[in-house]
């Protein structure tokens, strides 16, 4: 009997030290796992990228026009968002495209100095600066946010005075967060929405072939006061007419007239 007892006890003290071993083992192997997923998975995510960078290369290449739309069919599988990093062809690292999770986050543009000076006098100058501080700040918000503003499906804008918005509607909460961000991002004194000079102030969207909107700008109309100019991603100028002129019937999307 007593030695029934020694063996229950010594068999009872193997199964313990078993589980104990197989605890330290799964410790040590899921972990491991865990890691190599990732790295398959941002070794997916790199593919991707230069899968679209080769096809906005060729593209560029046979059309001598850039496209700026980030085809949809490549998705980060770790839920990444691919936004643009350098999209100008005079750069000579173009095309780059980043991911928020993987690689090229946008550099810490809030750093720039954007001369926007609210006068008319220099709102030739100033929509510029207001269109390249709009591009650098929407690829920032997407890689922070992971997803797009929420804009005008009319003629796929959004207006400045939307961070004054304090209602319960979700959409428009939304909206006055990105515009908010706009205003802070950019850091110039007394350019905000209670400013009384800006008469009219719009961001405007691309579409795609599909016709939904896009990340990528294209156009900025701000009035200051009975002046105004409209400043298209083709860098044309309209001087002192409104941007409904410029809105195309079909696809409701801001149009260039070159």
């Amino acid at each position: 009997m007593k030695q029934k007892n020694r063996i229950s006890g010594f068999m009872l003290l193997e199964l313990l030290i078993v589980i104990a071993l197989l605890a330290a083992l799964i410790s040590i192997a899921v972990p491991s796992y865990v890691a190599y997923t990732e790295i398959a998975r941002a070794a997916s995510c790199l593919s991707n990228r230069h899968n679209i960078e080769q096809d906005k290369r060729t593209a560029y290449l046979n059309n001598d026009v850039p496209s700026l739309v980030i085809d949809n069919r490549y998705k980060c599988p770790s839920g990444g968002v691919y936004a643009w990093l350098v999209s100008d062809t005079a750069d000579l690292n173009y095309p780059r495209i980043g991911c928020s999770l993987h690689y090229g986050s946008v550099p810490e543009q809030g750093k720039k100095d954007y001369l926007i000076l609210l006068n008319s006098n220099a709102l030739n100058n100033t929509i510029k600066e207001v269109f390249a501080s709009f591009t650098d700040y929407v690829s920032d918000w997407i890689l922070k946010e992971k997803k797009m503003p929420v804009v005008n499906y009319t003629n796929g804008s959004s207006s400045w005075n939307s961070a004054l918005y304090t209602g319960t509607d979700k959409t428009n909460l939304f909206q006055a967060k990105f515009w908010n961000g706009y205003f802070q991002f950019v850091n110039v004194k007394d350019f905000n929405a209670t400013n009384k000079q800006i008469s009219d102030f719009k961001v405007f969207f691309k579409h795609d072939g599909n016709g939904n909107i896009t990340s990528d700008i294209a156009g900025v109309y701000l009035q200051i006061g009975g002046d105004s100019r409209i400043y298209f991603s083709n860098g044309t100028m309209i001087v002192n007419k409104h941007y409904s002129s410029y809105i195309n019937t079909n696809t409701r999307e801001l149009r260039s007239p070159q």
